[in-house]
């Protein structure tokens, strides 16, 4: 009964986060603020009240990055899609000039042309929905944006792996050190990692595939404090988008708990 109680009091709490919802786009409500994220190309703004034609539209199927890049807005309308359950429309006026267009995705993608500006509050379950299950129950993970963290049963023991992957970066060996650092200020240090390397076109460059072993200790950080950054062999300390360090963090207490 008491083990019940503590699993249902995990699901009831609710977390704190700066993570867009992308999953349950009811948790959204008009007067929050959002922000563009820096993206190759965007694909879900449209003109305000249209579904067909994108906002500052280039070659026909994208918007100009210059045109919606940096921008911030707030929430007016939160629009479910007759049609398709799946799909959401919100209505965004931006907060400098008072333009109105509109934002259309999905809850079944991680796109991630919007950043939460506010806190907003997510049901500790919420998360779960990122994880994936695999072997009958015996592998559960996550993977979102190039991370993956992941649990899987050996002989009935939970085993748990991390596998990252650095920017491009010039280096002429492919083992060296490896730090994840979290925002509380603890650290995991892997030395000697052998990496897989993925060389540039030009030979001198290229990213770094690292895949992790963690103690159970090492795992259960990933549910104590989102990631700050990584440090491939001590050239390349690259910081993870806040939405991805806010999934990776509530998705990793799903994977542990699991």
């Amino acid at each position: 009964m008491k083990k019940l109680t503590l699993l249902l009091l995990f699901f009831c709490l609710a977390v704190n986060a700066q993570v867009f919802p992308e999953k349950n786009y009811t948790l959204l409500k008009p007067g929050m603020k959002v922000a563009v994220n820096y993206h190759y190309e965007y694909t879900n703004f449209y003109e305000k009240g249209q579904h067909y034609k994108h906002y500052k539209e280039q070659g026909g199927r994208f918007t100009d990055p210059e045109a919606i890049k940096g921008r911030t807005f707030e929430i007016i309308e939160i629009i479910p899609d007759e049609s398709n359950i799946d799909y959401y429309s919100l209505t965004l006026k931006d907060i400098n000039n008072q333009e109105v267009i509109s934002y259309r995705t999905s809850k079944r993608f991680d796109i991630h042309e919007l950043r939460m500006l506010d806190t907003i509050e997510l049901p500790a379950d919420y998360f779960c929905d990122y994880v994936d299950y695999a072997a009958e129950g015996e592998i559960t993970f996550v993977h979102y944006e190039g991370i993956r963290f992941l649990k899987y049963l050996d002989k009935g023991k939970p085993r748990f792996t991390l596998q990252i992957e650095s920017e491009s970066i010039k280096k002429t060996s492919n083992v060296g050190t490896i730090t994840v650092i979290f925002k509380n200020g603890k650290q995991i240090i892997k030395k000697n990692v052998n990496t897989k390397q993925s060389l540039s076109m030009d030979g001198k460059t290229g990213s770094y595939e690292a895949l992790l072993t963690l103690t159970a200790a090492e795992a259960s950080l990933f549910k104590e404090s989102e990631i700050d950054s990584f440090d491939f062999f001590s050239l390349n300390k690259q910081e993870p988008k806040p939405q991805i360090t806010g999934v990776i963090k509530g998705a990793a207490a799903c994977v542990i708990k699991n």
